[in-house]
């Protein structure tokens, strides 16, 4: 028998190791688990690596967490990050109903309205 689809929409690569790590987990002994990422997370600060590499170590570090969190795939939108906010929300929304036709998903996970910490990619991405 097949598991149903949980699909996981978050803003940045390391999202889904702040908080809902524990729940992505749990779901996934009882869901098959895919996760999209909005953005690149190309802002985030690593000092010690080159400002065009930042995506490469993220998406890696976010590949590594989907597996220990029996995440099936990783899918990307591509968004630049911290422009989320600037994107129209059609737009955006067009994007994600592509993965959604695609996985016929019967569970959906992203942040709260006010998205966790403000950050405003967080609080696009939760509409």
């Amino acid at each position: 028998m097949n598991k149903p689809i949980a699909f996981v929409i978050l803003a940045h690569p390391d999202d889904e190791a702040f908080g809902p790590a524990g729940t992505i987990a749990l779901l996934s002994r009882e869901y098959e688990v895919y996760l999209l990422c909005a953005t690149k997370g190309e802002k985030g600060e690593n000092h010690s690596v080159k400002k065009g590499s930042i995506f490469d170590i993220r998406e890696k570090e976010l590949r590594n967490s989907a597996s220990i969190l029996g995440i099936k795939d990783v899918y990307f939108l591509g968004i630049k990050d911290g422009e989320l906010c600037n994107n129209m929300y059609h737009e955006v929304a067009d994007k994600i109903q592509v993965y959604v036709d695609k996985l016929n998903p019967s569970l959906f996970m992203t942040v709260e309205p006010h998205g966790v910490s403000g950050h405003l990619d967080h609080i696009a991405i939760s509409f």
